[in-house]
């Protein structure tokens, strides 16, 4: 063959063109057979088992059921109550009063959730003698507020082994049990609540009408009286003026002497009233008489005191130091509100702390003196023991299912000192 020369093929060749569809599944096709072995493929959502029936027989042998078994998760009402009581303590440790307006905001802020009276009545709903509810007006950010006073009620104190929130969980949990298609748990029915008079700013309050009692003079009385019979008066004259003049005479002939008997009632009932002066001797014998009751009680108070010191050194120190073991009373609650969870703590601990809060100086044997006294003279409340060493002083919380309050703990004081 010559170059240049064309040849003919006994056959012809032609393009074939395949549509782009066909051609994309294709090239897909072949980039999946082409994955490594070893690559990571995406892991399958986790799904729930199908559990199927074994029988073939029944008509639901088809239809798959599914296992729920899920953990019991925490009732919302078990937080909402174990913040409240944790509020509560506190706020009965540094006796002040537990109202709603108060307890709101702490469990709140507490959980991260917002507390209602709602859930106050659901929880009552469950356990009614958790808490005991007294209407009352309690002064709240500047503004007089009706609400609910949380009191401890009047019920057995618990084991030593459960506590409030454990014996709350299993009421709930029994009251889940009887009533297990309740979606909502039902609120118990609260006492009223107190009205206040702000609708109404013209009504008087208690103060003003002991004001009004005080001032209120029998003269003014007298005069509104005489105003009325003048009053009374002048209608009988206007009524009878259409009368016969017979009868218009024979009444003024009257009423003259009417209005003279009037007038010397109404001065003898003024000069009864007024006030005698007395000479000036009779004001120093009364003056006399109250110097002589001021020393006759002055006297008995020192032959109490003489009489205590000769039986019982230690009373004799107690009352004389009164004022400042009240004083040392107040630091420790305040010690025990700062640590709620503590009873007892060291001496040292103890006295540094009353040493800072006071302002008189009081050395390191005079504290621990105040202590001691303290604690022979309320134990009670305060005890001290020996743990080698250290010296432990242990406070009581609870008495009796209810918390050692300041008010009785000043009550025993005082009745030791007065015996």
């Amino acid at each position: 063959m010559r170059a240049g020369s064309q040849t003919t093929l006994p056959f012809s060749v032609e393009k074939v063109r395949f549509p782009s569809s066909k051609r994309k599944l294709s090239e897909a096709d072949d980039s999946d057979n082409c994955k490594l072995p070893n690559a990571p493929t995406p892991l399958p959502a986790l799904k729930k088992k199908v559990v199927h029936q074994d029988n073939p027989n029944s008509s639901e042998s088809c239809q798959p059921s599914v296992s729920t078994d899920y953990s019991p998760a925490k009732h919302p009402l078990e937080s909402f109550f174990s913040a409240l009581d944790i509020c509560w303590n506190f706020h009965i440790s540094i006796n002040t009063k537990p109202t709603f307006q108060l307890l709101q905001s702490k469990v709140s802020s507490s959980i991260k959730l917002s507390f209602h009276l709602s859930h106050l009545a659901q929880i009552l709903t469950i356990w009614p003698e958790a808490y005991r509810l007294r209407p009352c007006i309690s002064q709240y950010q500047g503004r007089r507020v009706a609400t609910y006073e949380l009191q401890s009620s009047s019920q057995k104190a618990l084991d030593a082994n459960t506590s409030r929130l454990q014996e709350f969980h299993r009421r709930l949990v029994r009251y889940l049990e009887i009533h297990p298609q309740t979606q909502d748990i039902p609120e118990t029915q609260l006492p009223p609540l107190p009205k206040l008079n702000q609708n109404n700013p013209g009504t008087p309050s208690l103060t003003e009408l002991l004001h009004l009692k005080k001032t209120a003079s029998p003269t003014k009385e007298t005069v509104c009286c005489q105003e009325k019979e003048e009053g009374e008066s002048d209608k009988h004259n206007n009524s009878t003026q259409d009368s016969s003049s017979f009868e218009k005479q024979v009444e003024s002939s009257v009423t003259p002497v009417a209005s003279k008997s009037s007038l010397q009632l109404k001065s003898h009932s003024t000069s009864s009233v007024a006030t005698k002066k007395e000479n000036p001797a009779q004001l120093s014998l009364r003056q006399s008489s109250l110097f002589d009751r001021v020393r006759k009680k002055q006297q008995v108070a020192e032959a109490k005191k003489i009489e205590i010191s000769k039986k019982d050194p230690v009373l004799q120190k107690l009352s004389s130091e009164k004022v400042s073991l009240v004083r040392i009373i107040d630091l420790i609650f305040v010690q025990l509100s700062t640590w709620p969870s503590r009873r007892s703590f060291s001496m040292t601990e103890l006295v540094s702390s009353i040493q800072k809060s006071l302002s008189c100086n009081m050395s390191l044997n005079e504290c621990i003196d105040m202590v001691q006294l303290l604690a022979s003279t309320l134990p009670s409340w305060c005890s001290i023991h020996h743990l080698g060493n250290v010296q432990v002083v242990t406070f009581t919380r609870m008495v009796q299912g209810k918390p050692y309050l300041r008010s009785q703990i000043v009550s025993e004081l005082n009745q030791k000192i007065r015996e």
